[in-house]
């Protein structure tokens, strides 16, 4: 066992061992939070399933759809390429507009700045799909989450897609999705 020590409160993180990456885990609730990476003797929390509270105020987390946002468009600015898959989870994903700003009359009632992503559950076998975009080779590249996000991800742009009008709902064979950003 590891407690971990963050930022002036104490936060009890429990490591667990593993194979290649150790797990860290929430002491309190058993969550799967990040993992220890060994090269880099470091943890990796995923911020996403995070909340932070101090012994003044009560617990506060971000919306995930605004992490995976977030996600997104750094994942954009570092490699250069807007179409990602991820692995366990068979995905692929297109970045349709980076920003734009949208309402929705059932969560988003106020203009907000957010991504549109396209997505489609492709085949596992063969990614069917990762390389090609109507025909055209496009470059994609690994999104990198971790299989706990990657499902997650997959479960938020599927929350978003069946609130979006049937005839907003897809493009071309695709799914639609609108995500918000962080304020800056």
């Amino acid at each position: 066992m590891l407690y971990v020590d963050l930022v002036e409160q104490t936060t009890d993180l429990l490591i667990q061992a593993g194979d290649t990456d150790d797990s860290v885990t929430c002491i309190s609730c058993g969550a799967h939070i990040g993992q220890q990476v060994q090269h880099a003797e470091g943890i990796k929390l995923f911020k996403p399933l995070l909340a932070v509270s101090t012994s003044t105020s009560h617990s506060k987390s971000y919306d995930l759809r605004q992490w995976f946002a977030g996600q997104l468009i750094a994942a954009i600015e570092s490699t250069g390429a807007r179409r990602f898959y991820t692995n366990s989870v068979p995905l692929s994903i297109w970045v349709f507009m980076p920003n734009l700003t949208y309402a929705s009359s059932d969560r988003d009632p106020q203009p907000t700045e957010g991504v549109k992503v396209l997505y489609q559950v492709v085949d596992p076998e063969t990614h069917a799909g990762r390389d090609k975009l109507g025909g055209s080779k496009v470059h994609t590249e690994d999104l990198g989450l971790p299989s706990v996000l990657e499902q997650k991800l997959l479960n938020v742009l599927n929350e978003s897609n069946e609130a979006l009008p049937i005839p907003a709902a897809s493009f071309m064979g695709w799914n639609t999705a609108y995500l918000p950003r962080f304020n800056t």
